[in-house]
């Protein structure tokens, strides 16, 4: 047993005995039976030896990456971006179905049309009378039922649906290319978190040491075997490293809050095990090729322009398209009958495009050029990347050898501070070759922590160009 669990169950033990001693006076006084006094040890004994709840573990950098994407308003408005264009895929599908339409028309004409024929003898009286017939009334309705369906459209309707489609699956890669951006943010301030950490330690080890210097001298300087302006120069140094300490902390506090404003999260609760990791740069630049949402999304955005061209050319195609009708008005389609009728027609729209002035063919090299520039673009931005990565993998050798070098500079600069040290105490060197060597000691301690998580960063930043969070996500 471990010898908090013994102090623990100790104290409990003490703590049941006192409260039974309590209540066993209570009961006899009262002249209550001891069933009670049994009733009451166990009830109270579980719960006296029952441990506390174990404190809650720290959160791992994974499920802050998972509340970072909960939280990102940016990718709630990818998000809604691809609902939306999901919709309007759907609604252009219908564009290629019948459409029933209702109309409703009142129409008042201040005159109606007369039809007078040549007068005739009236086979009664004999005598010539003019005839007029009246076409038509002064208030006219018309109640119309319609139904329009498309035969030919040159194939404009089914590639705007395909255009909608391929729309959607580009907001999709947006909707990647926020991921693999705010993950990267994430994981980046947590580890320059990690990184002014270690800087605070460094800096606090420093003044610690000399706050220890600091109280040998002054026994020697009171023993007069020191001389004053030694302890001087260590208590400068001390305030030096107290300006240091508050400029570090300052920036933990803007990292911590950097840190929460993405995931809600503050990077102390985080568990600091999580290493970062990166392929070799023939890998990384095969996955940038072949997955990288924003090549993936210019790949869309050109087979999108082809499609385009395809719906521009089927513009000027004859256009064909079927209607039927269904009409019940007052007058009806006999202007001389002069009650509601219904009556039907129906029948095929053709329209053909005769000249145009060479229209069709501007807007199709308009989109050419557009297809060149997306295509440029797209070669620009894989040559910037591939520099970059260049930069970033050279970086990273560079910092793995600086890395063992430090390592063995840091080791040389332990054995010279000692030995300084020893020549200070002998009077061979000035006291200030002694703090100079304590202070660079520590910061080549402090500059092979400091590579450690400027390795892991690099990394981070090559897995953010590459597109590789999107993955990681998945």
């Amino acid at each position: 047993m471990k010898k908090k669990d013994h102090y623990y169950f100790r104290r409990q033990y003490y703590f049941v005995y006192s409260i039974c001693r309590l209540f066993k006076n209570f009961c006899i006084n009262r002249n209550s039976t001891p069933g009670l006094l049994v009733l009451f040890l166990a009830l109270l004994l579980p719960l006296s030896f029952s441990r506390p709840l174990p404190a809650q573990s720290h959160l791992t950098l994974d499920q802050a990456i998972k509340d970072a994407l909960r939280r990102s308003e940016t990718l709630q408005q990818a998000a809604l971006e691809v609902n939306y264009l999901s919709s309007r895929t759907r609604l252009t599908e219908k564009n290629k179905l019948f459409q029933v339409n209702f109309d409703g028309n009142y129409l008042y004409r201040s005159q109606t049309i007369a039809l007078e024929l040549p007068a005739l003898p009236s086979p009664l009286t004999g005598q010539l009378t003019p005839l007029q017939i009246e076409g038509g009334l002064k208030h006219n309705y018309d109640l119309n039922l319609s139904l329009t369906q498309p035969l030919f459209t040159g194939g404009q309707l089914t590639r705007a649906v395909e255009l909608s489609r391929l729309q959607k699956l580009m907001a999709l890669d947006q909707k990647n290319l926020v991921i693999n951006r705010v993950i990267s943010q994430v994981v980046s301030s947590f580890y320059r978190y990690q990184l002014l950490e270690a800087h605070l330690n460094s800096a606090s080890n420093i003044k610690k040491r000399l706050e220890l210097h600091h109280q040998r001298l002054q026994h020697l300087v009171e023993e007069e075997l020191s001389r004053r302006v030694n302890l001087l120069e260590t208590l400068s140094k001390i305030e030096e490293m107290e300006n240091s300490l508050l400029e570090i902390k300052q920036l933990i506090q803007e990292e911590r809050l950097t840190f929460h404003r993405l995931c809600g999260h503050y990077p102390e609760e985080i568990e600091p095990g999580y290493t970062e990791r990166a392929l070799n740069l023939n890998q990384a630049l095969a996955y940038l090729e072949e997955n990288h949402p924003f090549l993936r999304q210019l790949d869309k955005q050109i087979q999108a322009i082809e499609l385009q061209k395809k719906m521009t050319s089927g513009r000027y195609l004859p256009q064909l398209a079927a209607r039927a009708e269904v009409h019940y008005g007052k007058p009806g389609i006999n202007f001389f009958k002069k009650e509601w009728s219904l009556y039907f027609q129906g029948g095929i729209t053709l329209k053909v495009p005769l000249f145009d002035w060479r229209k069709k063919k501007e807007e199709l090299t308009m989109l050419d050029y557009k297809i060149r520039q997306l295509q440029t673009e797209k070669q620009k931005f894989l040559a910037d990347t591939k520099k970059a990565l260049a930069s970033l993998y050279a970086r990273l050798e560079s910092l793995q050898a600086k890395m063992k070098h430090l390592q063995k500079m840091a080791d040389y600069a332990r054995e010279k501070t000692r030995l300084k040290q020893q020549l200070w105490q002998e009077k061979l060197i000035p006291h200030l070759e002694y703090l100079t060597a304590l202070s660079e000691e520590e910061k080549l301690t402090w500059s092979l922590e400091e590579i450690k998580f400027e390795l892991q960063l690099t990394r981070v930043a090559i897995n953010s160009y590459i597109g590789h969070y999107m993955e990681v996500n998945q």
